[in-house]
């Protein structure tokens, strides 16, 4: 299982802004920053928010079950808030076509990149 897209979003006012994206060479970047700018609202950046745990989801075959609807190709999504003490100020995303989970350690791997990045 590889990842094809990563995205670091950062808040700012009342939204997350993608602020470095990376994506596999054959996937058209506007199928995932169709819209750069995420309202905190969304149900899986509200869930990291209350909870300052990380998320994921898997066989995302329907695109009311996507945390980005944007991104019609993902198959399988896991993101980690950015913290700074208990304030999320941001939130590291992989996405990839299938719908395989990533395993702990991918989450593990997040989680530690996130804690890294925060201080």
């Amino acid at each position: 299982m590889g990842c094809h897209a990563s995205a670091l979003l950062l808040i700012q006012d009342d939204a997350a802004q993608v602020t470095r994206c990376t994506i596999a060479p054959d996937i058209q970047k506007d199928t995932f920053l169709n819209k750069e700018i995420y309202a905190l609202q969304a149900p899986a950046l509200q869930s990291m928010i209350v909870n300052e745990e990380p998320i994921h989801y898997t066989n995302l075959t329907h695109p009311d079950d996507r945390p980005l609807a944007e991104a019609e190709w993902v198959g399988c999504f896991a993101s980690t808030p950015l913290l700074v003490g208990h304030q999320v100020i941001g939130f590291i995303c992989v996405g990839n076509r299938q719908g395989t989970p990533f395993n702990k350690e991918v989450t593990n791997h997040l989680q530690s990149f996130a804690s890294y990045a925060a201080t």
